[in-house]
């Protein structure tokens, strides 16, 4: 049997059949689903020159697999319970990996996979995850093109595929906090589709616009959105799902009621140290925007995407996601020459 739809089937179904010895029972998740799906990838599990089985990493860890290629350790991995979840382990696994030198981190409960990279400076963990696919819950061809990647063939390519994945996010990013660009891309197919829809309506082209550019606006929401309530156990998350209720900033602290706040602090606080000025700026928030500007106006001569007047008689961009909210504080940070443990988020 090869690594293709009708192995994934067998595997889902075998899942479905006996959850609650894969509830409870690690060791079956190991030998039932793990060991046959990297059997069918091309692996070797019994020749050690490819796939080693708790090997101590010197920090009292021992991840369930170590991947090899040319005697490097290419990806651990790490068994869990089905009942398990994955996002909760990886930091730990991450630690592991980071120590022996491995680049990539594998974590699965034996239906939900999730890879990620080891280490990546000023990212949290979750930050770092490259693909994650469920067996039960993903389609079958999703499973596959991901699960393919850690063949032994495709394994030393995961380089080129986190290159793609940050193009791919950056292009969005980029599009989706740029609303008039986003009404753009977008406008002709709604326009083809309602047309075919409801022929008798005619749709004009502003008017599909206006109507995108709204819902753009509103996807940029979260970064000034109130925080919900937190469990202060939750493990570290990454900026974009994670609402911070406090900061500190070079020692001085805020409370933060939005997450918008952060950005707004951070570009008062510049001000006042005399270091953000009319005299530096505009700062440009990507190609098409500004971030700070001394009036409110973009590079296109349109108002800046959710602009507030700070201080020093600047304006800023707020028109970010949360993500981008914390990432664009840290930035400035580092612009006037100062560092981004300046910046403490709670």
């Amino acid at each position: 049997m090869s690594f293709d739809k009708m192995f994934v089937e067998k595997i889902k179904k075998r899942i479905e059949d006996h959850r609650d010895l894969y509830d409870r029972n690690e060791a079956a998740v190991r030998q039932q689903i793990i060991d046959p799906i990297l059997r069918e990838l091309g692996w070797d599990i019994e020749n050690p020159d490819e796939v080693v089985p708790e090997e101590n990493t010197g920090e009292g860890g021992f991840p369930d697999y170590s991947l090899l290629q040319e005697d490097k350790k290419i990806i651990l991995l790490e068994a869990k319970k089905l009942r398990e979840d994955t996002m909760q382990k990886i930091k730990q696994l991450a630690r592991y990996s980071s120590d022996v030198g491995s680049r990539y981190g594998l974590i699965t409960n034996g239906s939900d996979f999730v890879l990620f990279k080891s280490y990546e400076e000023f990212k949290p963990y979750i930050d770092r995850v490259i693909w994650r696919v469920n067996i039960e819950n993903d389609s079958v061809e999703r499973v596959l093109r991901n699960l393919s990647s850690l063949s032994p063939n495709n394994v030393m390519k995961i380089e080129e595929l986190v290159a793609k994945n940050d193009n791919l996010n950056s292009l969005w990013d980029e599009l989706i906090e740029d609303p008039e660009a986003f009404s753009n891309v977008f406008s002709s197919y709604f326009i083809e589709q309602l047309s075919s829809r409801s022929a008798q309506f005619k749709y004009e082209l502003e008017e599909v616009r206006d109507f995108l550019r709204e819902k753009a606006e509103s996807l940029l929401s979260p970064g000034s959105v109130e925080p919900p309530v937190m469990d202060h156990n939750d493990i570290e998350t990454s900026y974009s799902n994670r609402y911070y209720t406090k900061m500190r900033l070079n020692g001085r602290e805020y409370k933060i009621s939005a997450q918008n706040q952060i950005l707004i602090n951070v570009a008062n606080w510049l001000v006042e140290k005399g270091k953000l000025s009319r005299n530096n700026v505009p700062i440009e928030a990507g190609y098409k925007r500004y971030l700070i500007n001394k009036e409110n106006r973009n590079k296109n001569g349109k108002p800046l995407p959710g602009g507030k007047p700070i201080n020093g008689g600047l304006w800023l961009m707020l028109n970010l996601s949360a993500s981008n909210i914390v990432m664009k504080s840290y930035e400035l940070l580092e612009k006037f020459g100062f560092s981004r443990s300046d910046l403490e988020l709670e």
